[in-house]
């Protein structure tokens, strides 16, 4: 259903009368001068407050960003004297070492007890016996034998003084060949060599029963035995396996460019080699070190390493000597440490390896109290110090603190010195190297610095 829209004309009523009346010129008037001028007043008043506003504000006053040091603890370069150290880790080998046998042969009846392993025996001991009743009764043969070739030997004698005599009652002459068989000489020449054989053999004969006592051919320990009372032995049978206790030799492997720091003993110097220092831990002793020499130099290298192998020599290894009671073993096939001292050198300076930076650096205090960063080739490494000589100065400042986030030029300061004008840093004591404020420390430290400025500003 649709209603019909009415449309109602509203015209402008005149209080006085009741009809309407039409707008006036003077209200037209007034209506655009409020909507032009209202703004204009506005807009001036705004540009008057901001320009009162901008004339009055306070000003902000510059201030100088300070400058930052970080605080380190520096030590004075001094120049001296320094012993130079090969080291090197070697493996404890016997310097003599061999299988005793037996010259002879038969049963044993008797056998030391030292003969065990780990035994100790002393040179011209007495290890074992064999039976000697076989070899006394040759011995005894023999001596009848030479007994019985003395005597022909004394009765040929006599032959020869009656043919003497009766050549000369002869009183003719003959030749040299006549007259030695006239003399007897091929007779005598006969008993004599037949007395000397006698003899020789007697001499076998005692040497053999002598050699049923065995004795140690020098100052060892057992390492093993093969044979047991009652048992036979032959000629080749070994009785025991003997290592010398009076040295023990240490095959150290040495890098080949360290050969050079190390003196080896020549044919007019044997005793020159260079000294030794062996560190070995054995059970409960405290860890001590054992003096030897270097005696030679291998002529191969180490098979895996590569490395070359020096030979010390290192006496009474075991401490069985009254002078070394109380000071530790070398055991055969034991890995220790060892020290060769090398070569002196002067006019150096020792620096240790936690002040090597990057293995390659050194830092350095410079004149301006900015951190110097200096490349270094040692002409010595090593296993706790390395030695300078013509990359450092004596009486310069060697940097040995640490700095976390070193560079070359920042600004540092001595420990115990006081800041320059205009300069920051850590209290003494509190810390003793602090890296320079960088990334997000260096951005807080910058809007700090911009507060405190306006604060200023403002007062």
């Amino acid at each position: 259903m649709e209603f019909p829209i009415r449309r109602i004309k509203v015209s402008r009523m005149n209080p006085n009368h009741s009809e309407p009346v039409p707008p006036g010129r003077k209200g037209v008037v007034r209506t655009v001068l409020v909507s032009v001028l209202v703004p204009l007043v506005i807009l001036a008043a705004g540009v008057f407050v901001t320009s009162h506003f901008m004339k009055t504000s306070p000003k902000a006053v510059p201030r100088q960003r300070p400058v930052f040091e970080t605080l380190v603890q520096a030590e004075t370069i001094q120049f001296n004297s320094e012993q130079t150290v090969v080291t090197g880790m070697g493996s404890v080998i016997a310097a003599r070492e061999m299988d005793l046998k037996s010259r002879v042969g038969g049963d044993i009846v008797y056998l030391d007890e030292e003969v065990v392993p780990g035994g100790v025996l002393a040179k011209g001991q007495i290890i074992l016996k064999i039976d000697p009743a076989d070899y006394q009764l040759r011995v005894d043969q023999l001596e009848s034998e030479v007994a019985r070739a003395e005597a022909d030997l004394v009765l040929e004698m006599g032959n020869q003084r009656v043919a003497q005599k009766e050549f000369e009652m002869l009183g003719e002459e003959a030749l040299e060949e006549e007259k030695a068989l006239m003399l007897r000489l091929p007779q005598l020449r006969q008993k004599e060599a037949a007395l000397k054989s006698s003899r020789s053999k007697l001499d076998e004969a005692a040497l053999e029963l002598e050699r049923t006592t065995l004795k140690a051919p020098f100052d060892s320990v057992v390492r093993s035995k093969s044979v047991e009372l009652g048992s036979r032995v032959t000629e080749s049978t070994p009785v025991a396996r003997l290592i010398g206790t009076d040295s023990f030799w240490v095959q150290v492997g040495v890098p080949v460019d360290k050969l050079d720091w190390i003196t080896f003993p020549d044919r007019l110097n044997p005793e020159g080699g260079s000294v030794v220092r062996i560190y070995a831990r054995t059970g409960g002793v405290p860890e001590n070190y054992r003096s030897g020499r270097v005696v030679r130099l291998a002529a191969d290298l180490e098979e895996g390493g590569r490395m070359a192998k020096v030979i010390v020599a290192v006496d009474d290894p075991l401490s069985l000597l009254p002078e070394n009671q109380g000071r530790s073993k070398l055991f055969l096939g034991s890995y220790v440490r060892v020290e060769i001292e090398g070569r002196t050198l002067d006019g150096v300076y020792p620096l240790k390896r936690a002040h090597l930076r990057d293995n390659s650096t050194i830092w350095l205090l410079s004149p301006d109290s900015t951190l110097e960063i200096r490349p270094v080739s040692p002409i010595f490494k090593g296993p706790l110090t390395i030695l300078l000589k013509d990359e450092v100065t004596e009486g310069e400042k060697l940097i040995v603190s640490t700095i976390p986030t070193p560079v070359a030029g920042m600004k540092v300061r001595l420990e115990g010195s006081t800041p320059g004008p205009g300069r920051r840093g850590p209290q003494d004591g509190k810390s003793r190297a602090n890296p320079a404020p960088s990334g997000e420390t260096a951005v807080q430290n910058d809007r700090g610095a911009q507060k405190e400025g306006e604060v200023h500003a403002r007062q």
